[in-house]
């Protein structure tokens, strides 16, 4: 009988990893989670020291490192904590553990779409910059760097998620302004959970490269509002396009996906 893997999961309490959490359970994986709060193995990221201390710890087959600082705007505040969260954290985790690093579209400038598993990072933010080191980090010691897009669907609170962000502010009556002018690959969550867990069944056969796991469709933050709310019989009351200006985020980001999908956009979008 083949023994029960047992995985370490960072960013668990997070939207993608609460995903990732159930999916494999369901899976019949033995996971045990790391993060700094409500965790198994309870962990501050941004302390190299208790990293180190933590990991020492754990026994597991494999990792699937999700846990990050994502916010740009946090990012931005505090480089160093940054690096040391996305990038000091990965490689340590990478150098113990067969590691899936997820990663994000964010690593590159926009000026190159639609971007290949081949294409060389080029980050125009702090969150962007860390997640790149994170990447050569972690690849360095062997792991797998996956990159996925903007993610949507149900979340445990409601508000995170380019949908549920969406519909919060639809039900509240809030003015949103969306851009037209930046595009992406979004994918529902749960599409996203099941795509990293399938490239994690490689680790540790396949080690040292990079995937994308993209969307269905190249689209605006505008034209997905559009479409959300037409899916969904609503209506784009408050909803206004804009356009960029931001310096730090890149117009086009829409990656080349390596996996294939089971769902169509409309699909995702139904069950958002």
């Amino acid at each position: 009988m083949q023994r029960t893997r047992r995985v370490l999961l960072s960013g668990a309490t997070g939207y993608l990893g609460r995903h990732l959490h159930r999916a494999l359970l369901s899976r019949g994986d033995e996971v045990v989670t790391i993060g700094r709060r409500e965790a198994d193995v309870v962990t501050d990221f941004g302390d190299p020291e208790e990293v180190h201390a933590s990991l020492r710890e754990v026994a597991a087959d494999v990792a699937l490192h999700a846990g990050a600082l994502s916010q740009m705007g946090a990012c931005a505040a505090d480089p160093d904590a940054a690096d040391r969260i996305n990038a000091e954290a990965s490689a340590r985790i990478a150098d113990r553990l067969p590691t899936l690093y997820v990663s994000t579209d964010l690593v590159f400038d926009g000026s190159s779409a639609p971007y290949g598993a081949d294409a060389a990072p080029a980050p125009l933010s702090v969150y962007g910059r860390s997640k790149a080191r994170g990447e050569e980090l972690v690849r360095a010691a062997g792991g797998l760097v996956v990159r996925v897009p903007l993610l949507f669907g149900p979340s445990h609170d409601g508000r995170r998620g380019a949908s549920d962000m969406l519909r919060s502010a639809l039900v509240d009556g809030r003015r949103l302004g969306l851009f037209v002018d930046e595009f992406r690959t979004p994918l529902h969550v749960a599409d996203a959970a099941r795509g990293l867990i399938d490239l994690l069944a490689a680790l540790p056969g396949r080690a040292g490269g990079v995937a994308h796991l993209g969307g269905p469709e190249r689209i605006s933050r505008f034209a997905f509002a559009e479409r959300f709310v037409a899916v969904h019989g609503l209506d784009m009351d408050g909803i206004e396009s804009a356009e960029s200006a931001d310096p730090t985020r890149p117009r086009d980001v829409s990656l080349v996906s390596d996996v294939a999908l089971r769902r169509s956009f409309d699909a995702m979008l139904r069950d958002s």
